[in-house]
């Protein structure tokens, strides 16, 4: 392990965004990842810069923020989260086509330049006066509890409007507290539903054995989920490929130099309302297949970035 994280060192910055393709004017979320141990810049450990297709800079993140610089320790790799509104340099908003997203991290000495990383490529597409094709999945939950997640791409569901009968439970866990929110159907306040996020797991309970039917788009670009240290819920996103994927597949999913931080990924099992657990360290034992429809438990040694594509 420790000859594994010498070797973060020799990594220049990684930046990866939560998909590849975006509609004009929706927010494009960037991770840049540092991997050196040591910098003398606090605020100024890493920011991100936007090219047109030319090359020339659109957004300079660091032209519109100003930092104190002390002298920090980072444990390798940080991950550092952005967000990005479309608009240039002057506040307009960019053109549809391809850009080139960079990242940057301080030099080991405030007199050092910044140290540039690698970049990914997004496009942005005018996609007034389309329609995405809607596919459909039906969901079938037995009485008692359940471990299920959304296949599709659908941004209009919370815990109050899946369809479920009055009397259901909904369970949302948070990775980054590795706390529970609840909601009853029926019951709670509509003040208390949370959205049911794309790529997420969620427990639901109900008294009988019932049928839930969702809409949304199928997955076809990349798409790029957070993970944190410790336990988190995730899904598969896909309404096929039952018995094409082994849930071991998920370590090679994380976007990082290897070692990967997942140690344990775990299924429930509705019938007997035990769980099966595949574990890092004996990775024949126990690598059962991923189910469209169903969520996993997945533990993170640190916190990190999981892609999810169409070509899985």
């Amino acid at each position: 392990a420790a000859g594994s994280q010498a070797s973060w060192l020799d990594e220049n910055p990684t930046v990866i965004t939560d998909k590849d393709v975006y509609a004009i004017g929706e927010t494009v979320k960037i991770n840049v990842t540092c991997y050196i141990p040591m910098q003398f810049t606090s605020g100024k450990q890493c920011y991100f810069v936007i090219e047109d297709s030319l090359g020339n800079d659109v957004y300079n993140m660091s032209r519109h923020y100003s930092w104190v610089q002390i002298f920090t320790f980072l444990q390798p790799p940080k991950t550092f989260m952005f967000a990005w509104d479309q608009k240039d340099d002057s506040g307009a908003q960019v053109p549809a086509g391809t850009y080139e997203v960079w990242g940057y991290e301080a030099g080991y000495r405030m007199s050092d330049p910044p140290i540039a990383g690698n970049s990914t490529t997004i496009s942005v597409e005018d996609t007034s006066g389309t329609t995405p094709s809607i596919e459909k999945f039906d969901l079938y939950l037995v009485q008692g509890w359940n471990l299920i997640a959304l296949p599709l791409l659908a941004s209009n569901y919370t815990s109050s409007n899946l369809g479920l009968p009055d009397g259901s439970v909904v369970a949302n866990f948070i990775s980054t507290s590795q706390s529970w929110e609840i909601f009853i159907v029926g019951l709670s306040p509509q003040s208390m539903a949370f959205s049911i996020v794309d790529f997420r797991g969620y427990y639901v309970y109900t008294n009988s054995p019932c049928q839930i039917t969702v809409f949304g788009e199928l997955v076809t670009t990349t798409h790029y989920i957070e993970l944190h240290h410790g336990w988190n819920l995730v899904g598969f996103p896909k309404t096929s490929s039952v018995g094409s994927h082994v849930c071991s597949e998920m370590v090679g999913w994380i976007v990082a130099p290897p070692p990967s931080p997942i140690t344990m990924i775990s299924s429930f099992d509705t019938a007997t309302g035990t769980y099966k657990t595949w574990v890092a360290a004996i990775p024949s034992m126990n690598n059962f297949y991923l189910l469209p429809g169903l969520g996993y438990y997945v533990y993170a040694t640190q916190d990190a970035i999981m892609a999810y594509g169409p070509s899985l």
